[in-house]
């Protein structure tokens, strides 16, 4: 309704509902984070061989074995560079929970506030794109690079045998279908083939749904809390669910529910781990990383750093460009230390 001007009224607090940007999937399997003074990027990756020492007689010479390989990898991260911009009118626009009358704040003031927002503001977005990074890694062992000057993916070849798409019969959705081994296996595969053991299963919202009513249809929740472990689901943040663990001679992992979501270019929220979707890993996987590539910017102190902020000053139209800079890639460094299962 409108405001009658001889009414008086209260102001109560302010209400924000402002995404907060989470770092669930970065700090659970890219615990790690370098920065770097280049653009270039080179990675050794070793795979430690487990062949056994043959047997020799002492009066034959020694035979030889094969030595540990390794491969060398070049990356370029990606640029990320959100802008902002304030003009005069900023300054007019009443903030949430001010007052609508002027208090008589000095403009510096005022635009030192609005430096601080923006910036904020820019820090978030570039911790989300960090995080979509990161779910697009886990989930789909690759990155796609879309924008001005870019149009390409970023690949960590992900194998087929950790890239699995289940079969007619056995999707979750299925009265033939075998979660529970289908877990086993993939922890099976992560040990094998990456060397890790596994500790970690993170569901999509069906997923889980799918696997809490095998548990219930094969009557393994008793027997779960009972011998193997215990099944109780407990916030970890507002978009982190702990569901529980297993615990057995076959694996032994917590087991996570995660909700967050992100914007895409068309607008839309969309969650970070797809609905239909599991990834089994591990937090010991220490090659997986978060990468930053140089500072590109002559004003910046330090070509290393994960996110530089600079701003313009235009006298014509009167504005405040801030410019943010970061370059980061969260690289799947050891994509055989996890599996990513689509259930449905």
């Amino acid at each position: 309704m409108p405001l009658d001007d001889f009414l008086k009224r209260s102001m109560h607090t302010a209400i924000e509902r402002i995404p907060v940007p989470t770092k669930f999937l970065r700090q659970r399997f890219f615990g790690r984070t370098f920065t770097f003074g280049t653009r270039h990027i080179d990675i050794d990756l070793v795979m430690p061989k487990r062949g056994m020492a043959p047997f020799v007689h002492p009066m034959h010479p020694g035979k030889p074995t094969a030595s540990q390989g390794f491969t060398m990898k070049t990356y370029i991260p990606p640029t990320l560079k959100p802008t902002k911009l304030i003009t005069p009118e900023d300054l007019d626009s009443r903030r949430p929970g001010a007052t609508i009358y002027d208090e008589g704040d000095e403009q510096p003031v005022a635009l030192s506030q609005l430096l601080g927002e923006k910036i904020a503001e820019n820090n978030d977005e570039v911790a989300f794109r960090c995080e979509w990074m990161a779910a697009k890694a886990l989930f789909s062992g690759q990155i796609p690079v879309v924008g001005p000057g870019y149009d390409h993916i970023i690949s960590f070849d992900l194998p087929a045998g950790h890239n699995i798409v289940l079969a007619a019969g056995a999707k979750w959705d299925q009265a033939t279908a075998t979660p529970w081994d289908d877990l086993v296996a993939a922890c099976r595969a992560n040990r094998d083939d990456g060397q890790v053991v596994s500790d970690t299963v993170v569901f999509g919202s069906n997923a889980w749904k799918l696997f809490r009513q095998y548990l219930l249809a094969e009557e393994m929740m008793n027997q779960l809390d009972l011998k193997l472990g215990m099944i109780a689901p407990m916030p970890v943040d507002k978009y982190t669910t702990y569901l529980g663990s297993i615990r057995d001679a076959d694996m032994s992992v917590d087991l996570f529910a995660y909700s967050a979501q992100y914007e895409d270019d068309d607008n839309a929220m969309k969650p970070f781990v797809p609905a239909d979707e599991v990834f089994v890993g591990s937090s010991q996987a220490t090659g997986n990383q978060e990468l930053y590539g140089a500072i590109l910017n002559l004003h910046a102190q330090s070509r290393r750093g994960q996110v530089f902020h600079d701003y313009e000053v235009k006298r014509n139209p009167s504005s405040i460009e801030i410019l943010s800079q970061s370059a980061p890639l969260v690289a799947l460094l050891e994509p055989k230390a996890g599996t990513r299962i689509k259930v449905v």
